[in-house]
């Protein structure tokens, strides 16, 4: 029986593609095949079947996820006879849920209403009464199928149902406990179970564990569950021109583009940089020597209530920033610090200091520029700094943190290997920084929940680097720096 339902289905979606003169790439048939095999197997076997798949983005999850659904929607109430044949999509967010998936579905049973009435004799249309209607099959043969839409987003209100066949879109994005809580049930409750399809694409952040449990656990980098870029480039017309230009907008060693397009998680937990690649980064002491002409700079990571004020200084040697040294100073007293960071940088023979000016951060900046200024004045010896002040809006951050994060991904800073508390700090911190990205802007912050942990020395070191890339250099008497 199951083979031959099979084989059938498969000849409806052939006639599917014809009637929409839009036939399926070869490499979305596969997963399409996998998913008409679940579900007819589980007409025979029962029980919950889950098929997590892994594709790029723009490369036809969702083409392939409704033009099945519709072949389903007609085969088995047609052919196995199933009195009700339910199929659900969820989408992490309302307008997601309307506006991608619905327009889709609509698109296609705009096109298929006519087609189906003649040739298959199946009634297609809206129901009515629900705010979202669902798209019934009437068949004429009294059985029917029927597609709705959710709405995963926490505040929704979902009524129970019962689903054969479930579509998780975007479900990288989607709330896991409410995936759980909500979805879940509804497939559990078929009297024939149900397939789970997890339709996603690795994200900048691991917003639900379930997927990514499931996928970086059963996918293997194997076809059609993962599918690779050049796959789709290969045979979807424009896509490879697509590509390019977002190479060109993103940068192909982007996490941005590498998640998105690359479809590979850059950053498993969100982490900054983990251990092992952090150690490569240390450099022997005793065999540096300072260059003459090299640019020198510092950063300084202002303290606010319980955190540390944060010195990080060093020199930027061709392609790389060299970190030399840091210093901290804990607790609140601004002036006590102010004369001694000052004195820091100009035994260091820093040329430009970068001050995050958040909160305190500017009085702080006045009072180390006054000291720098005094220290000149008595000291011969001592050159000027230029002492910059850094905002630090989602704008700055941004752009701040993914200046650091390529550097650091690509190998371009070095600090000294040396025993100390400070290199202690500085390692820790920034295996502990987690990467947030908020409206597609990037922010490093301590771990969540975390009361005793600190990203002093991390944006410290940021702050140098920008120090050391885009250096600012004037005598205005007002100096500060944004965007």
């Amino acid at each position: 029986m199951a083979t031959s339902l099979y084989l059938k289905a498969l000849s409806v979606r052939n006639q599917l593609c014809e009637a929409l003169e839009r036939p399926l790439y070869s490499y979305q048939v596969p997963l399409s095949n996998l998913i008409i095999n679940s579900v007819i197997t589980g007409l025979v076997y029962r029980g919950i079947r889950e098929i997590p798949i892994q594709w790029p983005r723009q490369t036809g999850k969702t083409e392939t996820n409704v033009l099945t659904t519709f072949t389903l929607c007609i085969a088995v109430p047609r052919y196995a006879e199933t009195e009700r044949f339910q199929v659900g999509f969820a989408s992490p967010a309302r307008g997601q849920t309307i506006v991608v998936t619905r327009d889709r579905l609509k698109t296609y049973a705009d096109e298929l209403k006519n087609w189906l009435a003649i040739n298959v004799g199946i009634d297609l249309y809206l129901d009515k009464g629900l705010r979202t209607p669902d798209y019934i099959f009437q068949h004429s043969n009294g059985c029917r199928a029927s597609i709705r839409c959710h709405s995963a987003d926490t505040s929704a209100q979902e009524e129970g149902y019962t689903e054969q066949l479930q579509f998780f879109e975007q479900v990288e994005h989607m709330n896991a406990q409410k995936m759980k809580a909500t979805f879940f049930p509804y497939g559990a409750g078929s009297t024939i179970g149900a397939t789970r399809v997890f339709s996603g694409t690795p994200s900048l952040t691991i917003e639900n564990d379930y997927y990514y449990k499931l996928v970086t656990g059963i996918l293997n980098k194997k076809e059609p569950l993962f599918l690779r870029t050049e796959t789709a480039a290969e045979e979807k017309p424009g896509y490879a021109q697509f590509l390019a230009t977002e190479i060109k907008r993103l940068g192909a060693d982007s996490p941005e583009y590498r998640t998105q397009y690359g479809n590979e998680w850059v950053l498993p937990r969100n982490k900054l940089i983990d251990r092992r690649t952090l150690l490569t980064f240390t450099y022997d002491p005793e065999a540096y020597r300072r260059q003459p002409a090299a640019l020198r700079a510092g950063g300084l990571d202002v303290a606010k209530e319980q955190d540390r004020s944060v010195l990080t200084w060093g020199e930027r040697r061709g392609s790389k920033s060299i970190i030399e040294g840091w210093r901290h100073w804990s607790g609140v007293d601004y002036e006590v610090q102010a004369r001694e960071i000052a004195r820091t940088v100009l035994e260091n023979e820093l040329s430009t200091l970068h001050v995050d000016i958040q909160g305190v951060g500017n009085p702080v900046l006045e009072m180390v520029r006054s000291n720098i200024v005094r220290l000149c004045s008595n000291t011969p010896r001592f050159k000027p700094c230029h002492v910059f002040g850094q905002t630090m809006t989602a704008d700055d951050c941004n752009r701040l943190y993914v200046q650091y994060q390529a550097e650091l991904t690509h190998g371009r800073v070095a600090y000294p290997n040396v025993e100390s508390p400070e290199r202690n700090l500085f390692e820790e911190e920034h295996i502990d920084a987690e990467c947030v990205y908020k409206q597609d802007r990037l922010k490093i912050e301590k771990p969540k929940g975390s009361t005793t942990a600190h990203i002093d020395y991390v944006v410290s070191a940021a702050l140098l680097i920008d120090a050391l890339l885009t250096p600012s250099f004037s005598d205005l008497p007002v100096l500060t720096k944004s965007l």
